[in-house]
């Protein structure tokens, strides 16, 4: 008894120093997930660099060489509005014009040039000092360094190399809080950088034994018979909501896919990619959003990962879940719709138009999508009339040989191509999926779609997406390729004939030949009617039967040169894109180029089979 005493005596004095600690790492670790982490950065407050073109000197840079044989490094650099040469020695730097090779010497005029460059927020500069002792805030930065203040609500510090003036940070009242709540959850109260501070050890030795100690006093206290419950749990609460006032709960079994799970009980989630975690469709939200992130969900930003938002297909069901859903996925629906009509456009894509029942209840917004289910079986491209213009394309391509099996149903999802206004019915652009070098078989749903005939019926569900348009007076820029055109079409369409919008709406559209153009009339239609619509096709690869007086190349660069390159104001532009991976790859690239906001960037980043 004596030693169970002594064992709780210091478990009980040891849980109170221990406790504290973890009292002090909890509110600091809360601090961590209050902070917005771009104030903490101060990113937004710092202007990207510039990409400036370098030219070398050659005969001053001779003159360099020789004038320091010892030198470690010679390079060039911008500082301000002057190029100059960077002379790394062995125990020194120094930094010399290019023009004359005098020394050049930092002070407080030209940090204060540098500092109102780099700067991007509403402050004004209160100061320049050059700091030669170390403090908390330029610790981690190689003395001597200029600091820069500035007036705004962070009371923001840019620092200067003291040698070479360049940029080496920004410090301001979010990231010294995130700095002191650091330094006690680390425990290191001088460097603040390590994590094996004997102080973190003793406390984290103390933890270990406060839990093993807490483990031996648990069997003095309890029997076995109350672990009896545990045994009795098979599955685990998954709680479903919606933003409309859903809730609803359902137990599904350890480890399983919370994707399968809640389609076992009616919750069609879209999905394309088989459960790869690419075409990102089956997006839900965690409320709230403390589930570990799987390696699939990176294709998910920063932003709607922090939100809670997760990949349903990469998600197993480890505990306990809040899963909210869109309203749209509880509230769907199946419908049987009619085939109206199912012609080609091009050599390989349909306008499928469907109709729907009576009384359907059915609405969606420009930009959406639907699945189309198609029923398991077999399906030979033989089967299927092609017109005259395009018969030439299959026999070179030996379309009318391919087949599809389809052991089960699959669905897929398709932009609506018309817009919300048309009534009962609903349009498509199908393309054909054909076998390439990372597919052995034609597309499954595609070559299903291709076969159906009027007066066939077809099942649909959805509506679903979020490649919506943003509202504003901002100018639309739509760029498509292929079928890609779909949810444009819908767009624009709705944009001047429904809303009747002034906004300056431009549309480029890419194409390989003259065959793969289509709804050329009504654009051009669309073009004469409104002042503010005009569009652009671009060929990538003209034929010479072709004759094409108009733009050649990819989409992407067609935009840029004929008309982003002399815009005056393209950040007041909002980009809607949606066509093959790679033009899709191209035009993130392009708006990362031109710096556009996120937020003005849309893009319906799917491509079914």
């Amino acid at each position: 008894m004596n030693r169970l005493f002594s064992l709780q005596s210091l478990h009980k004095w040891l849980g109170l120093f221990v406790g504290l600690q973890l009292f002090v790492w909890m509110l600091s670790g809360l601090t961590f997930n209050l902070l917005s982490p771009q104030a903490v950065s101060g990113r937004a407050l710092v202007n990207p660099p510039k990409n400036l073109s370098i030219s070398m000197p050659e005969a001053n840079f001779d003159l360099v060489v020789k004038r320091f044989p010892n030198a470690l490094s010679i390079s060039l650099a911008y500082l301000s509005n002057q190029m100059v040469y960077l002379v790394k020695q062995p125990d020194a730097q120094v930094m010399l014009s290019t023009i004359t090779l005098e020394p050049v010497m930092l002070n407080q005029a030209l940090i204060s040039q540098l500092a109102k460059a780099h700067y991007n927020g509403d402050g004004e500069l209160l100061r320049v000092v050059e700091q030669t002792q170390r403090t908390t805030e330029n610790r981690r930065f190689k003395l001597p360094v200029w600091q820069a203040e500035f007036s705004d609500e962070q009371h923001s510090s840019l620092y200067f190399d003291g040698v070479s003036g360049a940029y080496v940070g920004i410090r301001g009242d979010t990231w010294r809080i995130f700095d002191f709540m650091w330094m006690l959850h680390m425990m290191d109260y001088s460097e603040r950088s390590s994590f094996n501070h004997p102080l973190i050890i003793l406390v984290a030795s103390g933890g270990l034994f406060l839990g093993l100690s807490g483990f031996i006093l648990l069997f003095y206290s309890i029997s076995w018979r109350d672990f009896r419950w545990f045994l009795r749990v098979k599955k685990l609460p998954v709680r479903i909501i919606g933003k409309g006032g859903f809730d609803s709960e359902i137990f599904v079994k350890r480890h399983a896919s919370l994707y399968g799970s809640l389609r076992s009980v009616g919750f069609e989630l879209p999905s394309q990619c088989g459960g790869g975690g690419t075409c990102k469709l089956c997006k839900v939200r965690l409320t709230p959003a403390d589930s570990p992130i799987a390696k699939g969900h990176g294709s998910l930003s920063a932003d709607e990962l922090a939100d809670g938002y997760r990949l349903a297909c990469q998600m197993r069901v480890d505990s306990g879940l809040v899963v909210e859903l869109p309203e749209k996925i509880l509230h769907q629906q199946v419908l049987e719709c009619s085939v109206v009509s199912n012609a080609f456009v091009t050599p390989l894509i349909k306008e499928l138009v469907i109709r729907l029942p009576p009384n359907s209840g059915f609405s969606f917004v420009a930009g959406e999508y639907v699945q189309l289910h198609c029923p398991a079986g077999d399906t030979a491209l033989s089967e299927i009339e092609v017109p005259q213009a395009f018969q030439e394309v299959w026999k070179q391509r030996g379309v009318d040989k391919l087949t599809s099996n389809r052991t089960q149903a699959v669905l897929r999802p398709y932009s609506v191509a018309n817009p919300p206004t048309l009534g009962d019915e609903l349009q498509f652009n199908i393309r054909l999926a054909l076998p390439d070098k990372a597919s052995v078989a034609v597309g499954a749903a595609s070559s299903y779609l291709f076969t159906l005939r009027p007066g066939e019926n077809i099942d649909m569900s959805g509506p679903f997406g979020y490649f919506h348009a943003l509202d504003g007076n901002k100018e639309m820029i739509f760029v498509g390729g292929g079928a890609g055109l779909a949810p444009l079409r819908s767009h624009i369409l709705h944009q001047l004939n429904a809303t009747g919008s002034k906004r300056k709406i431009r549309f480029f559209y890419g194409a390989k030949t003259m065959l793969d153009i289509f709804h050329q009339a009504q654009f051009d239609r669309l073009a004469k009617e409104h002042d503010n619509f005009e569009w652009t096709v671009a060929l990538s690869e003209p034929g010479p039967a072709d004759n094409w007086p108009g733009a050649v190349g990819n989409i992407d660069q067609v935009l840029f040169d004929e008309y982003l390159a002399k815009h005056d104001n393209v950040k007041n532009c909002e980009f809607y894109f949606c066509g093959p991976p790679m033009m899709n790859r191209a035009m993130y690239q392009l708006v990362a180029k031109l710096d556009i906001p996120r937020d003005q960037v849309k893009c319906d980043d799917f491509w079914t089979n």
